[in-house]
């Protein structure tokens, strides 16, 4: 998605429909770790939410 910002193209309808369902699956495992704060150690969760990097999903 990044290479398409950059040359300034739409990327192809298959393309976009990925890009949506990853970017729904990470916000959904983004939910799950929140949920899980209350047994996770703060240390585990702030590594676990790091690794769903927010800059990862964004949009050209």
């Amino acid at each position: 998605m990044r290479l398409y910002g950059l040359l300034q193209q739409s990327p192809a309808q298959p393309s976009q429909a990925l890009q949506q369902r990853i970017a729904t699956e990470v916000q959904g495992q983004r939910q799950w770790l929140q949920d899980l704060s209350t047994v996770l150690d703060p240390p585990l969760l702030r590594a676990k939410l790091q690794l769903l990097n927010p800059a990862e999903e964004a949009s050209p």
